[in-house]
Formats: structure tokens, C-alpha cells, sequence
């Protein structure tokens, strides 16, 4: 039995040492555990990533299922922790979860936690949060308060749960958190031995902060121009120069979002000789709209097998409940191109993924994203009874990680809830138009590359509404924040597989 209850989780290190800590942070910590303690007094640790390196990066870890002897059951389980910029995170994520330990028997729906510890100069903070649903004990449903700490009372005095377990410390420069969805605790009825002390997905990050030392170098000075010729449209360029003799420039365009074209230049000009070399490109015109996604509850959804075939493979998937409800966003004003067409995205079960390498370029530049595997099937929906020609793709959505380092950034999204200005932190999924039961591709070009999007603190009135597509009707609650503790925005991409 003691193979079994140290079943190897699937680890990736899909970036050891992310490059070097940014400003404000000393050192990082971190660590994502889906199931972990003791159960019949031998130690279990089931998809844990281990602890992150103080120099931080990312580290993941994942199983599609999972069940020992009956004990443990559950499926998707993932956890991860990263550590880059300004702050430590770690997350973890189960759904489907039964434990059947004495006389208890323990379900819940979805089981996740996060933990951010995080860096602002010299000065640390912690944060972190749980979501516990459909929770079950011995067939009886438990409500979640979402209050830190709540304790259920196992029946007939043989133990506890824990929902919302949180821990922290915060003292000057340094802060950490550990945030347990839940931690149960199982008694022998007659002798009173502990059974099982089990924690459900665990998150724990810390940071230690501080100021870097800085780096300085110094160039001989030319003088350098750059012209650019624009149309409502978004274009990056960049121009270097070398010594007085000689100077050299090269100005690149990346392919964006944007509706029309656009053309750059770049000249460089010094004392004695001038040698240009310029790239001039035409951005690719993506006529899709930015999405901004949002968790749902509400319904369950009734599983269902369809046949997915997209540009990395074609296979049948099991359908399974509705996850997220996406609005088209008018990202910093650029517009929408159809208020009515929405995305209603569900979680699938598919087959064993090859992981691949894609370069994604949009208007945030190139991202180099590693794709893990399938997380989600997008259809294209009606809200609120209001009619559409529902002219957009379905989207098969997986879940990815960078290669390369995202400078965060600040961007104002307004769709039909909310107007917010928020962060985008890094992507998460990408997402492949897909043809879903030979119903075709509308623009095979259109991608998605989605990034959790941290929102500023204002406070979000949970709407409920209902939303129409393929599969039926479906009356949902949104909930603003928890989309993998965030929500996320949606980027028309263009793809290349490497």
C-alpha cells in the first residue's frame, strides 16, 4: 500500500531560474500540494511541485486522475507556484473530489487555494484565499461560508474539516502565507486514532524583501531618430546604436490586433557613417473581439462527448460542467466588434496531450508559451435573451505557461458588467480556433492568448444571467476575481508552432 500512497505526481520545470529577481525581493518561496499528510499513519503527497528555488522561476505540477483503493478519488489535480517580479504565488486545484475514510465520506465539486506573498520596496505583505464547492459530508451538504477557518464537525465526534484554512506572517521585510481549501481530520470511532490528517490543496508562499544592488554600464553617444507612419493601429520598434564611427539601427514591427495596417521606419545617423538596417512589416489584420472571462456557478451541466479538431490534434472529448463566461472587452478604448457574442467555456476531459512550444504574437509582443494541455471548450453564446448571428469561432483553450518573461502591465478592460483597470500578470491558457463536430472554422488565424488579469480593489456585484448556446440554456451567477484566483483577459493571437 505504500507505493500507492506515494504515487508520483507529474512535475515540470518549465523554468528553473526565470532570469534575475527583479527590484524589491531578496528572496522567493513557494509551493503547490493537491493532496498531502497522512492517511492510516503513513505519509501521502499526491501532485506537489516541491519547493520553489530562492532565486525563483516556475514549477508545476499535474495529474488528469487520480484514485487510491477507493480512499482518494478525484480528477484534473494541479498545483503550481512561481516566483518573479514583485511576488511569490503558489495554487491548487482539484475537482471531483470524494474521500472515504472511516466512517466519513467527503465530497466536494471544486477545491482550490492560493497564496501570494508579495514585495512593495522594502515592505512585504501576504494574501491568499480558498474556494470550496458542492461540499458533501456523509450526504449532507455543507455550507461554505468563506469565512478563514471554518470548522465542520465531523458526525459522531470522529474528527473535523477545516474549509478555509489560513496561516500567516508578516514582519517588516518578510511575509508568508499557507492557505489549505480543506484540511480534514479523521478519528477512529472506538480507539480515537487518528485515521487520516489530510490537507486539500495547499498553497504556501513568502518573500523576503529588499533593495538589489543595481548595475551600471555606459555607451559613446550618437544621435539616433525613429520615425514611425501609423493607422489606428499598435506597433512596437526598437533602434540601437554602436560607437561614433559607425552606427547601426534596426527597427522590427510585431504582428498585432489591430483592424488596419501599419508601416515603420527607422534611420540612424552619426558623426562619420551611417548604416542602416530597416524590417518593415504590415500588420495582420484579426478581426476578433478581446474577451474578458469570469467564473460561473450555478449549474452543473450534463456530460457529453463531441469531437474536437483543431490545429494540434483531433479527438473526442467528454464535456463536462460550465467553468467561465467570457464578454467581449473594449480594451483601452480600441472598441468592440460585436457586443453579442459571448464564449460560454466548459471544462473537457480529453485525451493524453503531447506538450508543445508556440510563439504567440499580439499586441503585447511575442510570447513563447509552452502548451500543457486541453483545459476547456469555448462555444460561442447569447446572454440575457439578447439575439446574435453568433459569428465567431469555438475555441479549444489549454493550459500554458511562458518560456519567456511578460513584463506585466496596466490596461482598462469595460465589457457589459464592469468598466476596471487592472494587471495583466502573465498568460495562462491559449486557446485554438476549433471545429467542433465538422461545424467548421469561421478564421483559423484567430487565436487567443488569455492572461489572468489582477483587477483593482473595487468591489464587483455578482450578476446573474442566462446564457444560450449549442448545448442549451443555462442560468449562471458570474463571480469577478476567481478564474485561477483572477479573471482573465482574451487577446486575439496569431500562432506559429515550433
Amino acid at each position: 500500500m505504500r507505493a500507492h500512497l506515494r504515487a508520483p505526481a507529474i512535475v515540470i520545470l518549465l523554468c528553473a531560474l526565470a532570469g534575475p529577481a527583479t527590484a524589491d525581493v531578496l528572496e522567493y518561496s513557494g509551493r503547490g500540494t493537491v493532496v498531502g499528510g497522512t492517511l492510516l499513519g503513513l505519509p501521502i503527497g499526491i501532485v506537489d511541485t516541491g519547493p520553489l528555488p530562492p532565486a525563483g522561476g516556475m514549477l508545476s505540477a499535474g495529474l488528469p486522475t487520480f484514485d487510491l483503493l477507493g480512499l482518494i478519488s478525484a480528477e484534473t489535480l494541479e498545483a503550481s507556484t512561481e516566483g518573479v517580479g514583485n511576488a511569490s504565488t503558489a495554487d491548487a486545484n482539484v475537482e471531483d473530489l470524494v474521500v472515504t475514510v472511516g466512517l466519513a465520506t467527503i465530497s466536494a465539486t471544486v477545491v482550490s487555494s492560493e497564496a501570494t506573498a508579495t514585495c512593495a520596496g522594502d515592505v512585504a505583505s501576504a494574501s491568499g484565499s480558498a474556494t470550496v464547492v458542492g461540499l458533501v459530508v456523509n450526504g449532507m451538504a455543507i455550507t461554505v461560508t468563506g469565512v478563514p477557518n471554518q470548522v465542520v464537525p465531523l458526525p459522531l465526534g470522529i474528527g473535523s474539516i477545516v474549509v478555509n484554512e489560513q496561516s500567516s506572517t508578516v514582519a517588516g521585510n518578510t511575509a508568508d502565507i499557507t492557505v489549505t481549501a480543506l484540511h480534514v481530520i479523521v478519528n477512529d470511532p472506538l480507539s480515537g486514532d487518528p485515521l487520516a490528517d489530510l490537507f486539500l490543496s495547499r498553497s504556501h508562499a513568502d518573500v523576503v524583501c529588499g533593495t538589489l544592488p543595481t548595475t551600471t554600464s555606459s555607451t559613446t553617444s550618437t544621435t539616433s531618430t525613429t520615425s514611425t507612419t501609423s493607422t489606428s493601429s499598435t506597433t512596437t520598434s526598437t533602434s540601437s546604436s554602436s560607437s561614433s564611427s559607425s552606427s547601426t539601427s534596426t527597427s522590427t514591427s510585431i504582428v498585432t490586433s489591430t483592424l488596419v495596417p501599419s508601416t515603420t521606419s527607422s534611420s540612424s545617423t552619426s558623426s562619420t557613417s551611417s548604416t542602416t538596417t530597416s524590417t518593415t512589416s504590415t500588420t495582420v489584420a484579426i478581426p476578433a473581439d478581446h474577451y474578458k472571462c469570469y467564473k460561473t456557478r450555478g449549474a452543473r451541466g450534463t456530460n457529453r462527448t463531441v469531437t474536437l479538431a483543431d490545429q494540434f490534434v483531433t479527438e473526442q472529448v467528454t464535456v463536462k460542467r460550465p467553468i467561465r463566461l467570457c464578454n467581449p472587452g473594449d480594451k483601452n478604448g480600441e472598441g468592440i466588434l460585436d457586443p453579442s457574442a459571448h464564449l460560454m467555456c466548459y471544462k473537457i476531459a480529453a485525451q493524453p496531450f503531447t506538450q508543445r512550444t508556440v510563439l504567440a504574437q499580439n499586441q503585447f509582443g511575442d510570447n513563447y508559451l509552452r502548451i500543457i494541455r486541453p483545459e476547456s471548450l469555448c462555444n460561442p453564446a447569447a446572454k440575457n435573451f439578447i439575439e446574435s448571428d453568433l459569428q465567431i469561432n469555438h475555441y479549444k483553450c489549454y493550459r500554458a505557461r511562458a518560456l519567456n518573461r511578460f513584463q506585466p502591465r496596466t490596461v482598462t478592460v469595460q465589457d457589459q458588467f464592469e468598466t476596471r483597470i487592472g494587471t495583466l500578470i502573465r498568460p495562462v491558457l491559449f486557446c485554438n480556433p476549433v471545429d467542433k463536430n465538422g461545424e467548421g472554422i469561421l478564421d483559423p488565424s484567430a487565436h487567443q492568448t488569455c492572461y489572468k488579469f489582477q483587477a483593482d480593489g473595487s468591489p464587483f456585484v455578482s450578476p446573474t444571467i442566462n446564457v444560450l448556446d449549442q448545448f442549451g440554456a443555462l442560468d449562471l451567477r458570474t463571480i469577478a476575481g476567481t478564474c485561477r484566483k483572477a479573471d482573465l483577459l482574451c487577446v486575439p493571437s496569431l500562432k506559429t508552432e515550433l
